[in-house]
């Protein structure tokens, strides 16, 4: 099967061009050893082939600063696929075309494909496309993928591409004196192999700084030819500048000879909106509104498919245990009723909240919101370290945390992709909301209970900051770059490429739904329940009495440390596990825990319970979206400790005032 790689830089709409020509016909998944979301598909062309089409990741440039762009450089240098379709928005030539100059030194077909035409119109923009190919030595084809016109065009040029028809590599070059310099480091390179990479391609990459081409040459050429070919480099003073210079004029050039902007300095529809959603004074107060509408949405939609779900396990529960009960001895029976089907429901209950929230979420960027949302908040987030996009995933966050851990995709690099992941389980979510309120029911009077939900909601977000700072200036220390990013034009919203990404975003959770948490949830209920039948005398009630003299400098009894036990399961737990121990129902839970547990221990469990390591769902998701277990014990371990620290003072400063 021949293989085409689709490139192009963020927002040209390669997501429509993929969507358009594969349909439903694709996987998604991560690239091996990174957290960069890989997309396969497949199509058919006219004359009946089927061709793999690869989505690579949406990368301003192939220099190795970033994932995204290691992963795509080196997809093509090692797999080095039939063609490569580059996606480019017509509407803005000379920033996309700074890409393809580079695309082009990769070695392969490349088929220029110009994407949101209608918006390039719009614009004013009029684009002679037979002059356009004919600067740029590539086949050219219109396209609106919203609409899929121009896909039978792009089908033949493809056809051609896996034919061996279409071996054109582009006119662009540098000027002479940078030739003659890319000339001498090839030969002198040519001497070694450096496995998939082209000679002319690494003597380019040396010249601009590329950190990975510096480490490969360094460790496979003499130490005389590293010094020759240091010297060489040096002739080109501020080289990476000058070669970004001479792409930029080539681009200026080609542009110049086939396209004319009529309406010359006019602002655009978008350009007129963004004076308001991004001003200094409206911005914030219009994306707060925006937000909260969004969230009402979501909250109004998902209970009732959340109840649908659960009465729907529930019914299997009883099903199950009516059926299998006579046959069976009791413990098999309900493991798999009160253990496994309890817990992956749980689980499943969830599956409403993150499609919703991933479609909501998925139309304010469709529609080229959040860029400005980002960009509005890099004004408060900045100083913390933060970049502005993190603020997306922290509200999320608020609502559940797993969809906004798997929104920190967003991020533009890995670090800050890490730090976001690393402070979201900070935030509130709704089900400790429903613990918070329980909580401050029973301890604190009525007039009271809203200031210290507003209290905790501060207090979140101060150790958000808190966090960010130290780990930003420790572990996670980078220069502090300036924050840029692109507002693209508002458009139309593509409700199939939104609830295509809603949908994939949704079964990477159910999968590991159905495998981690239905392991993990019979294991809790063996736990709960052997050897004696009961939660007092199982393996769980024993753990927590003989772990109480650690609960001793925090004011908790067993029982409550064996509900902190069982609310890793699913914070919400934590209630039914102190009605189980009190011996308690939702009706009298409040006063039943006001008359149990002193003032001091209850308010030093709120607090415990509010931070301490996130749920299982919620750390099964850092490690699939950090990859990495080294930085998911980090994240349990850290706020382990940071609610410990917490519940101590409140312990000892309430019975300093009591």
């Amino acid at each position: 099967m021949a293989v085409i790689a689709l490139t192009g830089q963020p927002n040209v709409g390669k997501s429509s061009v993929f969507n358009a020509l594969t349909k439903l016909r694709q996987h998604v998944g991560n690239w091996p050893g990174k957290t960069v979301e890989k997309k396969e598909g497949v199509f058919t062309l006219p004359d009946g082939r089927q061709v793999s089409l690869i989505d690579l990741p949406g990368t301003y440039s192939l220099t190795s600063h970033t994932i995204e762009e290691i992963v795509t450089r080196d997809f093509v240098l090692e797999n080095k696929p039939d063609a490569i379709i580059n996606v480019v928005d017509a509407s803005n030539l000379e920033r996309n075309l700074y890409l393809t100059t580079e695309i082009l030194e990769l070695g392969r077909p490349v088929v220029v494909v110009l994407n949101m035409m209608d918006l390039a119109g719009q614009k004013g923009y009029r684009i002679d496309l037979q002059a356009l190919a004919g600067a740029l030595g590539l086949p050219v084809v219109p396209v609106v993928a919203t609409r899929k016109t121009g896909l039978e065009e792009l089908y033949k040029l493809i056809e051609q591409s896996i034919d061996g028809k279409n071996q054109n590599r582009g006119n662009f070059h540098f000027s002479p004196p940078v030739e003659e310099l890319i000339r001498k480091i090839t030969a002198r390179l040519q001497g070694y192999y450096f496995h998939n990479y082209p000679y002319r391609w690494l003597a380019i990459k040396l010249l601009e700084d590329d950190p990975q081409a510096r480490e490969l040459v360094a460790a496979t050429v003499s130490a005389a030819d590293l010094t020759a070919l240091q010297e060489e480099a040096g002739q080109l003073p501020d080289r990476a500048t000058r070669l970004a210079e001479e792409r930029y004029r080539w681009i200026n050039g080609v542009l110049d000879s086939a396209v004319r902007r009529e309406r010359l300095g006019e602002l655009s529809p978008s350009d007129r909106v963004d004076l308001v959603l991004t001003s200094r004074w409206l911005g914030v107060p219009i994306l707060l509104a925006i937000l909260a509408g969004a969230f009402s949405l979501i909250f109004k939609l998902s209970p009732p498919l959340e109840n649908l779900i659960g009465n729907g396990f529930a019914w299997l529960s009883r099903l199950l245990e009516s059926s299998l009960g006579p046959v069976l001895p009791g413990w098999p029976v309900h493991l798999l009723t009160d253990g496994v089907l309890a817990g992956v429901g749980t689980a499943m209950s969830f599956v409403p909240l993150i499609f919703i929230t991933f479609t909501v979420f998925g139309l304010l960027e469709d529609v080229g919101y959040f860029a400005r949302a980002a960009f509005v908040m890099d004004r408060l987030l900045g100083p913390l370290g933060l970049p502005g996009k993190s603020f997306i995933s922290l509200l999320m966050g608020y609502g559940c945390n797993v969809p906004a851990i798997m929104a920190a995709r967003t991020a533009d690099n890995s670090r800050d992709r890490l730090l976001t992941i690393m402070v979201t389980p900070l935030t509130i979510c709704s089900a400790r909301q429903v613990v918070a309120v329980a909580l401050i029911g029973a301890f604190f009077q009525p007039r009271v209970a809203p200031w210290v939900m507003l209290g905790l909601y501060l207090l979140g977000f101060v150790l958000i900051s808190l966090v960010s700072i130290i780990l930003k200036t420790t572990v996670l220390k980078t220069e502090k770059n300036p924050f840029f990013i692109e507002l693209p034009m508002y458009r139309w919203p593509n409700w199939s490429n939104i609830v295509t990404y809603a949908w994939h975003k949704t079964k990477s959770y159910f999968r590991r739904a159905a495998t981690y948490i239905a392991v993990v949830s019979a294991l809790l209920w063996i736990l709960a329940n052997f050897p004696g039948g009961s939660i007092n005398h199982s393996i769980l009630g024993v753990l927590g009495q003989w772990m109480q003299p650690l609960g001793h400098p925090f004011g908790f009894d067993w029982r409550l440390i064996v509900a902190l036990m069982a609310g890793f399961a699913a914070k919400e737990t934590t209630l039914a596990t102190l009605g189980v121990l009190y011996h308690a129902n939702e009706a009298n839970i409040g006063a039943v825990l006001t008359a149990s547990i002193p003032f001091a221990s209850g308010l030093s469990f709120f607090v415990f319970s509010m931070f301490y390591i996130p749920c299982l769902v919620t750390t099964l998701t850092i490690r699939n979206e950090s990859g990495s277990w080294k930085w998911t014990l980090f994240s349990v371990v850290y706020t382990l400790l940071l609610a410990a620290l917490l519940s101590l003072a409140a312990y000892h400063l309430a019975l300093a005032l009591a």
